[in-house]
């Protein structure tokens, strides 16, 4: 691979490497959330490349071995085209795999242009690793006080009791204000939405396809979950419709327990009844 001489104009204190396009993976992450940008913006950004170079070096860490994209990916994809190298810069800081992730999405927010839908899916992927780092924070704490046999160093301590945690349940607000803080405006219900709606999606490949079409900008998260919600009721509906069990076979299993009374009328009787 030839390579082409560029400035690369970005102040940083880490260092900045030449790599081959071809050696770096892709995260999964990004495709899974991002996917590509539009025909017009992939052009406009390889004009760019081609006349300027890239200027914004690509983020990678390591995974497994491998040296990963974080931050970049279109800018790879154009590279490889152009059969050029790629300025990149090695985050030897960013370990966890959490951290990886958010890194990832947060950079994709400041550089994408996001359907209200794909907002909402981006924060629902923040609100996944909060509510992960959550759960990893509450092993921790019923971990903590214990001897390597799982019991209680110190009295009065309770093993396997879970802590107390002020953000258990919160991650979607958590989620929404880190997102802001990127400069991502949505609302906490709107998110709590999607999600509902994506809940339903999972069975219904009606409310999947209108989904996908809200992700492309063609309709409303409102109308989605509209939808979505008469789903749901309709099912509801349905489980409640249960035809009723036949009679014969309701009595033909019960015993019943019969009191006959009699009473005996004599004359002498009728006289006290009639006086």
């Amino acid at each position: 691979m030839t390579e082409k001489l560029q400035s690369v104009f970005l102040l940083t204190d880490r260092p900045i490497v030449s790599l081959d396009p071809d050696k770096l993976r892709e995260h999964p992450l990004n495709r899974e959330i991002f996917g590509d940008i539009s025909k017009e913006e992939y052009n406009a950004l390889k004009k760019d490349i081609e006349e300027r170079g890239i200027q914004d070096p690509l983020h990678v860490v390591k995974l497994d071995g491998v040296k990963t994209i974080i931050s970049g990916h279109q800018r790879a994809k154009i590279a490889r085209e152009l059969g050029i190298k790629v300025p990149c810069i090695i985050r030897d800081d960013l370990k966890d795999e959490l951290q990886i992730k958010e890194y990832l999405i947060k950079d994709n927010l400041l550089r994408r242009h996001l359907t209200t839908a794909q907002k909402a899916e981006v924060v629902l992927k923040l609100a996944e690793i909060e509510a992960e780092r959550a759960r990893e924070r509450q092993e921790a704490t019923k971990l903590a006080g214990k001897d390597k046999n799982g019991n209680p160093l110190f009295k009065g301590s309770v093993v396997g009791q879970e802590p107390p945690t002020e953000d258990k349940g919160k991650s979607i607000e958590i989620a929404v204000k880190k997102a802001k803080d990127q400069g991502l405006a949505i609302s906490d219900k709107t998110v709590k939405k999607a999600k509902k709606i994506l809940e339903v999606a999972r069975d219904n490949p009606e409310v999947k396809k209108e989904w996908e079409k809200a992700k492309a900008g063609k309709t409303t998260v409102e109308r989605v979950y509209n939808t979505a919600k008469n789903v749901v009721k309709k099912k509801e509906l349905e489980d409640r419709l249960i035809e009723p069990e036949p009679l014969e076979e309701i009595t033909r299993e019960k015993k019943y327990d019969i009191i006959y009374a009699c009473l005996l009328y004599t004359s002498d009787a009728a006289d006290e009844l009639d006086g």
